[in-house]
């Protein structure tokens, strides 16, 4: 099963005491045209307010600390600044720097910059807030298993070229440890060795952001990561601490302990539709025991942490990221076909291997009553939806009934499974056939494709679409293979595939849960003029006052048309204002809400 990828072997880039000399495979450069900025810009784990903003500077000779500004702004022609400040990439942490940016509006576009004291600039990114009150729509993009020796990221290029995206969620394997064998598709000359020090899985970081699609894919969207073994690898306590060392400095995380960095459990929440909960299902197992005396896959504390998360959450649904597969692969009547499998199970390390811990969570949302939630799995390379029983004998693959919850599992951005293992054509279907018969919770399966996922959460379903990308050459194009829908209320997922993209509506981006639409003024305070724009989820006319606050007078009135989540913009010219606090009063045929405005007097 081994690629016979011809390999166009060209001159590295190579960086003075950062990587060996090599020869890059195809498709791998740095970004020159910005140095020092030579591996792009991220940003990561957003909430109403922050954004963490990351990036890598070349520092040349110099061993001294580099000052780096930020800068970011509420346009993509960089001309309205929100927000700005420094922040130092030193040697002790690889050259990186993070900032946590504050940012003055929830579910909103932002596009920002880095710059050293010379004034040369990094690429220009793009983020994203999360949205707060009442939400129409949120779409994710899901991913894992990205190795970069295994094929070319195309699935990458196609999400960062996406403007439909609110956050990407990785669940781990981002970057590999070693190369596989039979997976030799783009290797450096001389081939990469397995990291063990700090050193070497920096080194290994900064490779991976020699592709350029995924630097795009970090620029263009936020992200929220979650670890794997790939990404934390290692022979002692010291080698895997520094693993993940090195994973933070490259990958930031909004830890809720900075004392604990080896805790990334968190929580993301998006307004009232949906609490994102992304864990750990990989560092943190066989340390405690069940009351049963099984062994624990997400330990003590982050259990406690998860049903704390989960009683907690007021959204309309819950979304939980991990790394492994949640849903039972049984490998019954597989073993006349391939060798495949870990005993009855194709994988123990997943949560087959774990079934008091899966039943402790599963049993939890049935026996509270906890609708709609899902969970979003990565590792085995594979395309599933899964329906997550507790009891796999009192569930009914026809309808669904019995299922507490689904499962979301896109397959592989590049790392190998049937296809890459030999298994195609007639044996491949006979082997799906058999999966499916000793699985029948799987509501679909796709073995041999690479790519990525898209699930869009609403307030009344939650649709799963997987996109396909091919890895053996750079390729511009992607197939939409098919999607799964579950309805609100109902925990498994219908059977019938929708054989067309989701659609994108605006949604409410920001609005309280007792008034029917979203307010933004823009920039407040207001030199001036200001803008304010209105979501609202009936068509209607809306009356707008401007108020002086201080006497209750209406300076100036207006009737603004807004169509259904359809934003509507108008705008106040203050010239003349004295400056000081003033009021903009939104009258609905029902509701009435003030929001306030500061103005600044010329």
């Amino acid at each position: 099963m081994k690629h016979h990828a011809t390999i166009f072997l060209c001159l590295a880039w190579v960086f003075a005491a950062h990587l060996p000399a090599q020869t890059l495979p195809p498709n791998m450069m740095a970004d020159t045209a910005h140095a020092p900025f030579l591996h792009g810009v991220a940003s990561f784990d957003p909430t109403v307010d922050h954004v963490l903003l990351w990036t890598k500077v070349d520092p040349g000779p110099s061993s001294a600390p580099i000052t780096l500004n930020w800068e970011v702004f509420s346009d993509a022609g960089l001309s309205n600044l929100v927000s700005s400040g420094t922040a130092i990439a030193d040697q002790p942490a690889d050259w990186t720097a993070q900032v946590d940016a504050l940012l003055p509006l929830p579910g909103r576009f932002y596009w920002y910059r880095w710059s050293d004291v010379q004034g040369r600039t990094s690429v220009v990114g793009r983020t994203k807030t999360a949205p707060t009150g009442a939400v129409a729509q949120v779409r994710f993009a899901v991913m894992s298993c990205s190795s970069i020796f295994s094929g070319y990221f195309n699935a990458y290029r196609r999400v960062g070229e996406r403007d439909d995206i609110d956050l990407v969620v990785h669940l781990g394997d981002y970057i590999y440890d070693f190369v596989d064998q039979d997976e030799q598709v783009r290797v450096p000359v001389p081939a990469p060795i397995d990291p063990q020090t700090l050193s070497e899985w920096r080194e290994r970081h900064a490779y991976y952001l020699l592709d350029p699609d995924l630097r795009l894919a970090r620029q263009m969207h936020p992200w929220t990561v979650t670890w794997d073994n790939h990404d934390t690898d290692g022979d002692t306590p010291q080698f895997e601490a520094e693993s993940k060392q090195a994973f933070l400095e490259y990958v930031p995380m909004r830890l809720q302990n900075p004392a604990r960095p080896d805790l990334i459990y968190r929580r993301l929440a998006y307004g009232d539709l949906l609490d994102l909960l992304v864990l750990d299902a990989t560092t943190l197992r066989d340390r405690d025991t069940l009351p049963n005396g099984e062994y624990s896959m997400i330990g003590d504390s982050q259990w406690a942490w998860l049903a704390q998360e989960i009683d907690g959450s007021s959204a309309r649904w819950r979304v939980l990221a991990q790394e492994r597969m949640m849903g039972r692969f049984s490998t019954a009547g597989l073993g006349g076909l391939i060798n495949f499998g870990d005993g009855p199970v194709a994988d123990s390390g997943a949560w087959d291997g774990y079934n008091g811990e899966r039943v402790r969570v599963l049993s939890h949302l049935d026996q509270n009553g906890i609708d709609n939630n899902v969970v979003l799995s990565g590792d085995i390379h594979t395309s599933f939806t899964c329906d997550l029983p507790i009891d796999y004998n009192n569930y009914n693959s026809t309808t669904g009934a019995g299922s507490a919850a689904v499962e979301f599992l896109p397959t592989s951005i590049t790392r190998g499974n049937f296809d890459e293992a030999g298994i195609t054509g007639f044996l491949a279907q006979l082997v799906a056939g058999a999966i499916s018969a000793a699985n029948p919770h799987h509501v679909y399966s796709e073995l041999t494709s690479h790519g990525y996922g898209i699930l869009d959460i609403r307030p009344d379903t939650v649709t799963a679409e997987f996109w396909y990308s091919p890895i053996l050459q750079v390729a511009a194009t992607e197939t939409f293979a098919k999607g799964y829908r579950c309805v609100a209320g109902e925990n498994h997922w219908q059977r019938a595939a929708i054989s067309n993209p989701t659609t994108v509506i605006v949604g409410l981006a920001e609005a309280a849960s007792t008034f029917p639409v979203a307010i933004q003024v823009f920039p407040n305070p207001a030199g001036a003029e200001c803008t304010l724009t209105v979501t609202a989820r009936q068509s209607q006319t809306i009356r707008i006052e401007l108020l002086d606050v201080v006497s209750g007078r209406v300076l100036e009135t207006r009737d603004l048309p807004v169509i259904a989540f359809a934003p509507a913009a108008t705008i106040w010219n203050l010239d003349g204002l004295a400056s000081g606090n003033y009021g903009l009063r939104l009258q609905t045929k029902d509701q009435q809400q003030t929001i306030r405005l500061q103005h600044i007097g010329q």
